[in-house]
């Protein structure tokens, strides 16, 4: 045993501690900004995947914990299958381009009613379908023609 320790001592003062960790293809490369690093020319990676309640439940984790991403694969509530990502208070779908853009004024939800007092994240365009600014106007003839007052 007292011959042990002294070899114990000579192995870990000579060998080196790496802070990185590099799975893949060539490892004795890696990015000096990354804390790991993945490469393959021919396989992914495949994130954990779990069937969220609703984007504001942490649920089936313990707690909403920022920078968090997972697969969902239920629908359920408010959610899809899909990617999603935590900012520490709710789940976020990414690629969310193609849901609703009008959310409730007293929960931020996405706004499934037209009796909700709605607000958008962006643009509104009445008469046309790329409204170049806040609040856009595009009229017609016919819409000013109709127009009464």
């Amino acid at each position: 045993m007292h011959q042990i320790i002294p070899i114990l001592l000579v192995i870990f003062a000579t060998s080196s501690i790496f802070a990185q960790i590099k799975i893949g293809d060539n490892p004795n490369t890696i990015n000096s900004n990354s804390i790991l690093e993945l490469e393959s020319t021919n396989k992914g990676i495949l994130l954990p995947r779990l069937a969220l309640t609703a984007t504001t439940s942490a649920s089936p984790l313990s707690s909403h914990t920022a920078g968090m991403t997972v697969y969902n694969t239920a629908t359920s509530g408010n959610v899809s299958p899909g990617y999603y990502y935590n900012d520490g208070a709710q789940w976020i779908k990414l690629g969310n381009s193609n849901n609703e853009p009008w959310y409730g004024s007293d929960d931020n939800n996405i706004a499934t009613l037209n009796t909700e007092y709605i607000y958008s994240m962006g643009r509104v365009g009445i008469g046309t379908a790329n409204p170049g600014a806040i609040l856009h106007f595009k009229a017609s003839t016919d819409a000013i023609a109709n127009f009464q007052t």
